[in-house]
Order: C-alpha cells, then structure tokens, then sequence
C-alpha cells in the first residue's frame, strides 16, 4: 500500500512538472490574402483577417517543437476592372484546427509544415455587388489545406511567421476550385 501511495505521489510530481515546463499558450493575429483557384482570376487581391489561440509543446525533440491552434481566418477571391467596373468577390470564413510542427534550423528562424482542418461557418459570392441566392453556393462544409512556411522567434514573448496554405482538394463540389492563401500572423506567448 505504501509503494502504491509512493509511486502515485512521484508520478503526479512528474506529470505536474512536465506540464508546467513543456507547454506554451498564446493568441495569434493576423491576416492573409486569399485567391481561389480555378475562378478564372488570378492574384492574392482578397485581404482577410486571422485570430486565434493556440497551445505549443516547446521541445519534442531538440529544436522541434508542435502547435495546435483554434483559429478563425477568412479566404475567398476578389476581381475588379475599373475600364468596366464589373466586380467579383467570394467571401468564405472559415474556423480552422491549425496543426503544425516546427524546427528551428538556425537561432531564432524555424520553418513550420501542417495541416489546417476547418470548416466553412459563412459563405457570400457577389457579382457587380449583386449576391447569389445561399441555395447557389453549394461549397463543401469542410476543408484541409496543407501549409509551409517560415518564421522568426522575436524573443520570448513574441514571434512572427509567414505561411503558403493551399487545399489539395476542391472546395466546391463538380468544379475544381481550391483555397490558396499566403498568411503572415504574429504570435504572443502567454504564460501559462
């Protein structure tokens, strides 16, 4: 019985202890511009917003390290001819579970890979300022776009990174539209 008591108590030192040590937390902000593949127009001309909180194990393995976060980013498409004032716009938000792994490969610079699981929470398709009935829409509810980057430990409280994400599979079903999006977010540490 008393071994028992010893090795409970030892073991909840030894959990307490890795949790505290082990795990970062913090809020993310940012923004992207967004272009949808496959709509006919081309460049990133759809700035959106990017919030979140994510959760960070700080060292799996020496100089690596793994993120989870909750975030809600928009994406979608933006085209105007100002010869014809014709006008285009998609509009899609969604909230994603931002999953990536992180090595840092020279002092404070890391690079970072993932993958963002979301979900389509809106959708808005305008033309000429004009929006397309809901029942029109039909974008698929869910969305997996993988992603790479880099980015930069400022110093322990703050850091910067600069992401690609693109969807490997159509966001729409019969037509082969897919997110494309740059993403710059700073991250702010907070202790935990």
């Amino acid at each position: 019985m008393c071994k028992r008591k010893l090795l409970f108590i030892v073991f909840a030192m030894l959990v307490s202890g890795v949790s505290a040590q082990l795990f970062n937390g913090g809020i993310s902000l940012g923004f992207s511009g967004s272009q949808v593949d496959g709509d006919g127009w081309s460049g990133y001309n759809k700035p959106n917003l990017l919030i979140g909180i994510f959760v960070e194990n700080t060292e799996i393995m020496p100089k690596t390290n793994f993120l989870v976060e909750t975030s809600y980013l928009g994406k979608g498409s933006r085209f105007f001819d100002q010869h014809t004032n014709y006008s285009y716009q998609i509009s899609l938000h969604y909230v994603q579970m931002r999953i990536r792994f992180q090595y840092t490969f020279y002092k404070s610079y890391f690079a970072a890979a993932g993958i963002s699981p979301g979900i389509l929470v809106k959708a808005s398709v305008a033309e000429n300022s004009i929006k397309a009935p809901d029942e029109l829409l039909n974008f698929r509810l869910f969305d997996v776009p993988l992603s790479a980057g880099l980015g930069m430990r400022i110093n322990k409280n703050w850091s910067g990174l600069l992401m690609f994400s693109y969807s490997p599979t159509s966001i729409k079903p019969y037509v082969w539209f897919r997110n494309n999006e740059l993403v710059f977010s700073l991250n702010r540490y907070i202790s935990m």
